[in-house]
């Protein structure tokens, strides 16, 4: 069973509820995410006890820090699916999802990017896909916090 990290999507919705409210402009962008295991196969794929997201603006400023993805139970290759909303209306956003062991150490990582697209209709939703494969150095040496960003 994939596990559902749609948690983010009640943020996403939350923010452009507030912004709607505070009189703020309603225009934002809509990504939908997902992640997978490149090579499910993968020993170090096993060793994955949870996942963090990262989200990076267009300047390298970060929008989203490390939040912690549970991993699903089960071996599918694809973490799942989360709903992403931004107030920027223009730039590039880049995903990165990293997958570490029991100690934290940082064992598989991958990064995608793609422009903000405004939206006004489910054409508008930007599909963005993560693929994770494993990192150098691999598991068993010290964690390599730039795998995957």
């Amino acid at each position: 069973m994939p596990i559902s990290i749609g948690k983010l999507l009640p943020l996403g919705l939350l923010s452009a509820a507030l912004m709607l409210e505070s009189g703020c402009s309603s225009d934002y962008g809509l990504f939908n995410v997902t992640g997978y295991f490149a090579d499910p196969a993968a020993t170090t794929y096993q060793s994955v006890e949870h996942c963090r997201l990262t989200v990076k603006d267009a300047a390298g400023g970060i929008a989203v820090n490390s939040y912690t993805i549970p991993k699903s139970n089960g071996d599918s290759p694809q973490l799942g699916q989360l709903s992403y909303s931004t107030s920027a209306t223009s730039g590039t956003l880049t995903f990165i999802i990293q997958g570490l062991d029991n100690s934290n150490k940082i064992i598989e990582g991958g990064k995608s990017s793609a422009a903000v697209k405004v939206f006004h209709s489910q054409n508008d939703i930007v599909d963005v896909n993560v693929s994770m494969t494993t990192c150098t150095p691999p598991a068993g040496t010290p964690a390599n916090d730039s795998c995957g960003s």
